[in-house]
């Protein structure tokens, strides 16, 4: 198979080098995907569905190449109407995409519908809640249900949390539920209380300002 017909779309698209050895690198297969039966045909469908310029397709290609041999029918058609279906915009879900092309790589029966399900019952957080916060963090809907979002969010409850501050800290701050609990959540707290606070103060402070648990005690 003559490979430069492939090579030459990618550029055409404008991919550079650098991006196209990532993307090569990553995915070998996507050279011997074919022009006019499946990238074409996915970069299109890109563009009619959401909007997307070459530039954020080359962004997609660059970090999820694997992405452009996915069927429309069993993948791509199904994960975008389920966005759809949260909430989120157009607009919206074409840059929650290009930022992390992964949420596409997303199983709904076995990843996307548990998290959803978990965030509603457990933590009270509506529909419209989850899509502003994959909007703001898109890379949360990637996390390991149960080693990432269940203990983070029981860690928080441990501390003294109430349900309603948990959810307001997660939607305010998804990316609370990709810090690490030994490294990052667990020994900030434990400063925070070498300094003198209370549990109750700790527990208010993450509620008011959670973004506070991300910063490095490092610096």
């Amino acid at each position: 198979k003559n490979l430069m017909p492939t090579v030459q779309w990618l550029k055409d698209l404008g991919m550079n080098d650098a991006q196209l050895l990532t993307a090569i690198s990553n995915f070998p297969e996507l050279l011997t995907l074919s022009v006019e039966r499946k990238l074409q045909p996915v970069a299109t469908w890109f563009k009619e569905k959401l909007g997307m310029s070459d530039t954020h397709l080359s962004k997609i290609i660059e970090k999820s190449p694997q992405i452009f041999g996915y069927s429309f029918e069993r993948n791509l058609e199904p994960s975008v109407q389920w966005f759809r279906d949260l909430g989120m915009r157009d607009a919206q879900l074409s840059k929650a995409i290009v930022t992390c092309p992964e949420l596409l790589s997303c199983s709904l029966e076995s990843k996307l519908i548990p998290i959803k399900e978990w965030m509603k019952e457990d933590l009270g957080i509506s529909d419209a809640q989850i899509a502003k916060m994959v909007s703001a963090f898109p890379k949360v809907l990637t996390y390991n249900l149960e080693t990432n979002l269940k203990s983070t969010a029981l860690w928080l409850k441990d501390l003294g949390m109430k349900d309603s501050q948990v959810s307001k800290a997660i939607i305010n701050r998804p990316q609370l539920l990709g810090c690490s609990l030994e490294t990052n959540l667990k020994p900030t707290v434990q400063w925070l209380k070498n300094i003198g606070m209370s549990d109750s103060q700790v527990a208010g402070m993450i509620a008011k300002t959670p973004e506070v648990l991300e910063r490095s005690l490092d610096n």
